[in-house]
Order: structure tokens, then sequence, then C-alpha cells
């Protein structure tokens, strides 16, 4: 009688173990997929200096200052991975 439930043991650790990583799978997959999707949008066509200059100044306008810092953010967030 004990051999019988030593073996049923086994197989119902093995079930366990199965569903377990099964369910992990699922969740890693499911985090995975759910990643924020960037919009893109393309900018007029520069057609003359003046919308040269227009976009040269916008750039030496732009803040950058925590730019070093959301980058090794970045760059430890996917190093998780």
């Amino acid at each position: 009688m004990k051999a019988n439930n030593k073996g049923f043991s086994s197989i119902l650790i093995i079930i366990l173990i199965v569903v377990v990583i099964v369910i992990a799978g699922i969740y890693l997959a499911a985090k995975k997929g759910a990643a924020p999707s960037t919009v893109v949008t393309s900018s007029a066509p520069m057609q003359t200096t003046k919308d040269l200059n227009n976009a040269s100044a916008d750039l030496d306008n732009a803040d950058v200052t925590g730019l070093d810092t959301q980058l090794n953010q970045l760059d430890s967030d996917a190093s998780s991975f």
C-alpha cells in the first residue's frame, strides 16, 4: 500500500512543478509582450533655410540635463532581462 502512495506522490510533485513552470512562462510572455509602443511621427520636410534655422534653434533649446540619468536607468532596466 505504501509503495502506491510513494509513486502517486512523485507524480503529483512532477505535475505541480510542470504547472508552476507553465504559469511562470505565461506570466513572462505576457509581461514581455506588454512593452509600451513608441509612436513615430514624421515632421514636415525642410524647404527653406528658415525651416532649417528653426529646427536648429529647437535643437539648441532642447533640455538634455536629465538625459544621462534616464539613459542609465534604461540601461539598468534592460540589463535585468
